[in-house]
Parts: structure tokens; C-alpha cells; sequence
């Protein structure tokens, strides 16, 4: 069975209960847009598995985010198409949906979650996204769990302000070494096997499966309600080209970085202020993604 993530992951964003006869676990992916080194799909994978069912993967794209353009909107696109090719071989099934209009998805994830068990999405501490996820949970029958994978450091474990960078790094270099080891899994559904699961076809007629094809040909940005002033960059988006640009990023580094594995506090003279330094892990793909 796929290990969980660690607790101080996991934050209840409602007090609602599991449903034991559901048919799925619903991962409703809004920050952590990838398939692997993301600890709420970990977690997600760990729910179904635990409790036999299947693991839906929904990965929407609103139209009436801030700044919505044509470079935000491609980007993110072209990663959605990454997550297609990358779990369409999977044990999951993957429902991307994109709006065309505001309001279009109004309704949508509650409709999802009818038939699950629970609902885990990712622990974002924006604004924008944390509205999100603060609005589902009122209205939510089920369980919706949020999972922090925003860095090593559980952001939970941070309980007050802290008035100066030197305080919190006090603060870090006592609570950081404990979950220098705790990483995410780099392909959380390889070689797992979960029930298969149909969406309903209402769901389907109402809120048709993405054509991100289309969505990223000549004229699928024209056809949103988003900035068209802004046009897309020449970056590629997706976690494909995230690999390829690290990879290529610098040979010599990427050496010592798979070498080196462990953020280290130095040791030095009782009279001398302490000093760290931080040496990048292996899973860089975890922050680069």
C-alpha cells in the first residue's frame, strides 16, 4: 500500500465524515499540477487503496482567476496535457474540465462528490485558492482534506508571526532536520492497481471532458473570456518540460544535487553565531515543477 503523507500534511478544512460506500476518492488538483512529487496525490492514492475504491482526478481551469490571459491560461494548459498523456496508462482516471464561460462550473465538484468517499485537494495558502477551498468546505456533504506540499517545512508546525528572519530561522533549523527525509513519492500510482470507475454521464453532457488539443490550437485561447492582450510566452508549460529544462539546467550541479541529499547546519565555536547551509535535494522536480 502507498504510505500516507505526515499528519502535520494533512489539514481538515471541514468536520464533515468519510463516506464508506462511495465509489471513488475524489483528488480535486488545484496547486500541485502533477503526477508525481506531489504529496495530496500520495495521500489520495493511500485513501483509495486503503479503502478498495478507485481514484478520480479532477483537474479544473476556471476562466475568472486574477489575470486570467493567454500566457497563464497556456501554460497551465499545456501541463493539463502532460497529465494526460502521463495518467492515461494509469490506474486513475483523469477528468480535466475547463470553463468557457464564468460560472460555467458552478455545481461541478459537489456533483463529483456525491459518488466519493472523500475529497483531497492541495493546501495552497493563497488567496484566490484558499477562497476555493474555504467555500467548498462549507457547502461539501463529505470529508475534503487539504494537503500541504508547498515545502519540507509542514506549514502547520508554523503557529505565530515571527518578528524578524533571525527568529524564524531559530525556529526552523530546530523543527526543519525532522522532515528533511520526508518527500513525496516521485510516481505515487506506479505499479498500483484500483478499481476502475465510470464518471456519470450527466456529469459528462454537462461538463464535457476538456479538449485540450483544441484548447491549445491556433484559436482555442480566442474562444475564452480571458486577456488576450497578454499572449503566451515561449516557455513551454508541463512537468515534461520542467524535467528537460532541469536536466539541462547544469550538468556539474545536478551531480552534486543527486550526491547530496540533506539540509546540513554547521557545526562551529560555542562563541560564534550559528551557521546553515542549504544543500538542494535529489527530488529538486518537488519545488521546480
Amino acid at each position: 500500500m502507498t504510505a500516507s503523507v505526515n499528519p502535520t500534511r494533512i489539514r481538515r478544512a471541514n468536520q464533515e465524515p468519510q463516506r464508506a460506500e462511495g465509489d471513488y476518492i475524489l483528488y480535486w488538483m488545484i496547486a500541485s499540477r502533477r503526477s508525481g512529487w506531489n504529496f495530496a496525490l500520495q495521500h489520495a492514492v493511500h485513501l483509495a487503496e486503503k479503502m478498495n475504491v478507485g481514484l478520480l482526478i479532477f483537474e479544473p481551469l476556471r476562466c475568472d482567476y486574477p489575470y486570467a490571459c493567454d500566457r497563464f491560461h497556456r501554460f497551465i494548459l499545456e501541463g493539463m496535457r502532460d497529465n494526460h498523456d502521463l495518467l492515461n496508462s494509469s490506474c486513475a482516471t483523469y477528468y480535466p474540465w475547463v470553463e468557457t464561460s464564468p460560472g460555467q462550473g458552478r455545481g461541478l465538484l459537489q456533483a463529483l462528490a456525491n459518488k466519493a468517499c472523500a475529497v483531497i485537494t492541495d493546501d495552497m495558502p493563497t488567496t484566490f485558492t484558499a477562497r476555493m477551498i474555504a467555500n467548498a468546505a462549507k457547502k461539501l456533504t463529505i470529508s475534503l482534506q487539504a494537503i500541504d506540499g508547498n515545502g519540507l517545512l509542514p506549514l502547520q508546525l508554523v503557529e505565530k508571526e515571527y518578528p524578524t528572519a533571525y527568529a524564524f530561522r531559530r525556529f526552523l533549523h530546530k523543527a526543519l532536520p525532522a522532515f528533511i527525509d520526508d518527500l513525496p513519492h516521485a510516481n505515487p500510482l506506479a505499479h498500483r492497481s484500483l478499481p476502475p470507475i465510470s464518471l456519470d454521464r450527466e456529469i459528462l453532457r454537462t461538463w464535457p471532458v476538456a479538449d485540450l488539443n483544441a484548447l491549445l490550437g491556433d484559436r482555442g485561447l480566442k474562444s475564452l473570456p480571458i486577456d488576450h492582450r497578454v499572449e503566451p510566452a515561449t516557455q513551454v508549460g508541463g512537468s515534461r518540460q520542467a524535467e528537460r529544462q532541469l536536466d539541462n539546467f547544469s550538468p556539474g550541479l545536478l551531480t552534486a544535487i543527486r550526491n547530496i541529499a540533506t539540509f546540513r547546519i554547521m557545526t562551529v565555536p560555542a562563541d560564534c553565531q550559528p551557521i546553515s547551509t542549504l544543500v538542494i535535494s535529489p527530488p529538486t522536480r518537488f519545488f521546480l515543477n
